[in-house]
């Protein structure tokens, strides 16, 4: 079926949809602009407000020339930017095992080397990060817990030294008023 035998309305519903398709589409000089961008700026490596630094970036991308998106936001620019390491750790496995053939490498494949290292040990480092601060909350607890303890067998110790007079007041000035009098 080509063009031709289309009628107006099937025409440009095509239309339509080849102007969807190349809405949603990245390209790779988008990808390069986009991992250049995060080269420089690295805003996965933020400890804080990581939502506002990708926004910032995905400012500084609009304002590039030769950016084809009409619209980018930070969760775009984080999302693509998690996508493409994705697929570049997929392409890392899949590549080692290819002894003896030529790969080509092009500035987008250099790039997600770089920034896939980068990433990783970020997430490695995070990864460790919170396992030790649970270890020191883990710490903290049992600590608690033990004073916890030692508290309430000290208590039932004291109250089965107390004479088991019920009427007398537990307070020592309430006790040492019941006494003079």
């Amino acid at each position: 079926m080509n063009d031709e035998d289309l009628q107006p309305d099937e025409h440009d519903a095509a239309d339509d949809d080849i102007e969807v398709q190349a809405r949603k589409r990245w390209s790779d000089g988008d990808d390069l602009i986009l991992l250049i961008q995060v080269n420089n700026d690295r805003p996965f490596l933020a400890e804080r407000h990581m939502t506002r630094a990708w926004e910032f970036l995905a400012e500084k991308v609009l304002a590039v020339d030769g950016f084809s998106r009409p619209a980018l936001d930070g969760k775009k620019a984080s999302n693509r930017f998690t996508l493409l390491v994705k697929q570049h750790l997929v392409y890392q496995k899949t590549s080692k095992y290819l002894s003896g053939v030529n790969q080509d490498e092009t500035e987008k494949d250099i790039l997600l080397d770089e920034l896939t290292a980068l990433y990783t040990d970020n997430d490695k480092s995070k990864t460790q990060k919170k396992a030790l601060e649970a270890a020191k909350r883990t710490v903290r607890e049992v600590g608690a817990k033990f004073v916890r303890d030692e508290a309430m067998s000290r208590a039932s110790r004291r109250q089965s030294q107390e004479p088991s007079d019920t009427d007398a007041p537990t307070s020592g000035k309430k006790r040492l008023l019941m006494e003079i009098q």
